[in-house]
C-alpha cells in the first residue's frame, strides 16, 4: 500500500523586502536633504495600496508606535520591496498548495517596524490575494519570539563587546576594517556622515546597500570601496552570531515558539488526518 504524505505544518520566517536607508545622509545640507527624502518618498508603497491592506489583512499592535513611521521615508519598505514579498507569497502557496484561508490556519507575527508589518501584509497578499480575513499581530518590543537583539540589548551589547575584544578580532580589524575605514573618509564620506560624531559599520555599509536605489552619484574612489565595505561588514556579523553563547541569547525564543506550534500542529495524529487545513506561523522580522 502505497502511503500518502501530506503537509500538515510549516513556519516561515523572513526578513521585510527592499527598504529606504535608514537615515537621511544629509542632514546638514538642507537642499540635498530634502532632494533626498523627496526622492525615497516616490519609492515607497502607494498610500491607496495600503489602505487596502490594512483593510484586508488588519494589523493589530494596541498601542504600539512604530519607530520607522516617524523617520518616514526612511527605514521604509520600498514598492520594489512589496512586490519581492508578495512574489514571495505566491511562491508559499504553490508550495503548500493553499488557495483559500479555509485551507489554513495562518498565525502571523511581526516586529514593529511598519516595514515588516506591510511586507507579512505583502505576503499574505501573495498568498490569498483579496480574500482577507488574516491578522498580523504586532509582537511587544519585550518578546522572545523575534529581535531578541533588542528586547535584552544590555546582555547582547556586553556579549558583543567580548567579541570585540578578542586579539582575532582586534587583528583583524587592524588589518582589514582599519585601512577601508581610512579610505572611506579621505573619499569624503565623512562629508557625507558630517551630522555624526562617530563612525559606525552599520550606516557605512547601509550607504551601500541602498546606492542601487538611491539616486546618488559617488565619486570613483568612494564607490570602489562598495564591495569591501559590506564584506566587512558581513565578516563582522560571522564573528559576532557565531558566538554560542550570543548566538543562544539570540534565537533561544525564537526556535521555543517554532517547536511549540510543530508540536501543537502534530500531537493529536488522528485528528490531523481528518483536517484538510494546515497550521501555518509566520514570521516577519526587521533582523532576522
Amino acid at each position: 500500500m502505497k502511503m500518502r504524505l501530506f503537509p500538515v505544518s510549516a513556519v516561515f520566517i523572513h526578513r521585510h523586502g527592499e527598504r529606504t536607508p535608514i537615515l537621511n545622509l544629509y542632514k546638514n545640507d538642507a537642499l540635498k536633504a530634502k532632494t533626498m527624502s523627496d526622492h525615497w518618498k516616490s519609492l515607497l508603497v502607494e498610500p491607496r495600496t495600503k489602505a487596502l491592506l490594512d483593510r484586508l489583512y488588519r494589523i493589530e499592535k494596541g498601542n504600539l508606535k512604530n519607530p520607522d513611521e516617524i523617520s518616514a521615508p526612511f527605514g521604509c519598505l520600498t514598492s520594489k520591496g512589496f512586490e519581492q514579498m508578495k512574489d514571495l507569497g505566491k511562491k508559499i502557496k504553490y508550495r503548500l498548495k493553499i488557495e483559500d484561508t479555509n485551507e489554513a490556519i495562518v498565525k502571523v507575527y511581526s516586529t514593529p517596524y511598519q516595514r515588516t508589518q506591510l511586507s507579512a501584509q505583502a505576503l499574505l497578499h501573495g498568498i490569498f490575494g483579496e480574500k482577507g480575513g488574516v491578522t498580523v499581530n504586532v509582537n511587544h518590543p519585550n518578546s522572545k519570539i523575534l529581535n531578541c537583539f533588542e528586547t535584552r540589548s544590555e546582555e547582547m551589547l556586553e556579549l558583543v563587546k567580548q567579541v570585540i575584544s578578542k586579539k582575532e578580532f582586534q587583528d583583524e580589524e587592524k588589518v582589514i576594517g582599519n585601512p577601508i575605514k581610512e579610505k572611506l573618509l579621505k573619499s569624503g564620506f565623512d562629508n557625507i556622515f558630517n551630522d555624526r560624531k562617530e563612525f559606525t559599520w552599520m550606516h557605512a555599509a547601509d550607504f551601500f546597500w541602498t546606492l542601487d536605489i538611491s539616486n546618488v552619484k559617488v565619486k570613483p574612489d568612494l564607490e570602489i570601496l562598495h564591495q569591501p565595505t559590506v564584506d566587512y561588514i558581513c565578516k563582522r556579523f560571522n564573528k559576532y552570531f557565531s558566538h554560542p553563547k550570543l548566538l543562544s541569547v539570540m534565537t533561544a525564543g525564537l526556535f521555543e515558539s517554532i517547536l511549540k506550534h510543530f508540536k501543537s500542529s502534530t500531537d493529536d495524529l488522528e485528528k490531523i488526518s481528518k483536517l484538510s487545513a494546515k497550521q501555518v506561523m509566520i514570521l516577519s522580522g526587521h533582523d532576522v
